[in-house]
């Protein structure tokens, strides 16, 4: 639209419209800035990241009854192998760690409401990856089948066909012997040795290793879970024997609610640092006697 006024220049008019372009220029200069300036200033990050930054702390959930990853102790501390990790992802994040209690499957439904801000020792599947987000794999388990130290019937893993074999509610394990589709990326072919056992499904391990502990065929015939778990379970006293060779190989991983990729990108460089460093197998050898932490 022409604003000439009556009687005005061309020279004017020219001289009004270098005035008024500049002018557009300078408006968008401005609007870039405060932009920019508004990406850097503090509260940019993602809503998770923020709220561990501002408050110092990170919120851990665990399973309260599951050495030896995580467990609480007499005097009502924590300990256990993601206790340490996590301890670990902390101090590299410049904050303290808080240790809360969760059972697994509110952990994989995502329905955190703020409540933690990590939760370490989920698998990541694809299924899993609709509520949740995986930052980085920092260890490697081996699904292994044990029984009762005086049962003499279950040779192999075969032998369990037909059998009561316990394992976590909504676990992989579980999912091993429900037969249930693995979603689970860069998983080896599983070769299934179990046909038909009559699964019981327990909230924590904890609650399986104590009905396995009953006696032979009291409760379980038997349990599956990973190899460093049931190799604790045993140096700790369980009445327990593993049966053959591991199951089924699963990466762990550490989750947390979907939406913020700033927060993962922090974790994930925690976890590449603690793995650089040597301290991811330090603490898996001091947890296992092994490296569970390796590709």
């Amino acid at each position: 639209m022409d604003l000439a006024k009556p009687g005005e220049s061309p020279e004017a008019k020219s001289r009004r419209g270098e005035i008024m372009t500049m002018l557009s220029r300078m408006s968008i200069a401005t609007v870039s800035l405060l932009l920019l300036c508004a990406s850097s200033m503090p509260g940019s990050a993602g809503p998770v990241l923020d709220r561990v930054k501002q408050k110092a702390v990170l919120v851990v959930a665990v399973d309260p009854a599951w050495p030896p990853f995580s467990w609480r102790k007499e005097d009502g501390s924590f300990d256990g192998f993601d206790v340490d990790v996590m301890t670990g992802v902390a101090r590299r994040l410049g904050v303290e760690v808080r240790i809360e209690v969760a059972e697994f499957s509110a952990v994989i439904s995502g329905k955190w409401q703020g409540a933690w801000d990590v939760s370490p020792s989920v698998t990541p599947t694809k299924q899993r990856a609709e509520n949740l987000d995986f930052p980085a794999v920092y260890a490697f388990g081996l699904g292994s089948l044990a029984v009762h130290r005086d049962n003499t019937t279950i040779r192999t893993p075969a032998d369990a066909s037909g059998k009561r074999i316990g394992a976590v509610k909504s676990s992989e394990y579980e999912k091993y012997l429900t037969r249930e589709p693995f979603d689970i990326l860069d998983i080896p072919p599983i070769k299934y040795q179990i046909d038909r056992p009559v699964v019981v499904s327990f909230e924590t391990s904890e609650g399986g290793y104590e009905s396995l502990a009953k006696g032979n065929g009291v409760e379980l015939d038997g349990i599956v879970d990973s190899l460093s778990t049931l190799m604790s379970e045993i140096g700790s006293g369980r009445p327990i024997k593993i049966v053959g060779q591991p199951l089924l190989y699963t990466p762990t991983a550490i989750a947390i609610e979907k939406g913020d990729p700033e927060f993962a990108a922090e974790l994930k460089g925690a976890i590449d640092r603690l793995r650089e460093d040597g301290i991811l197998t330090s603490i898996s050898l001091k947890w296992f006697g092994i490296d569970t932490t390796a590709r």
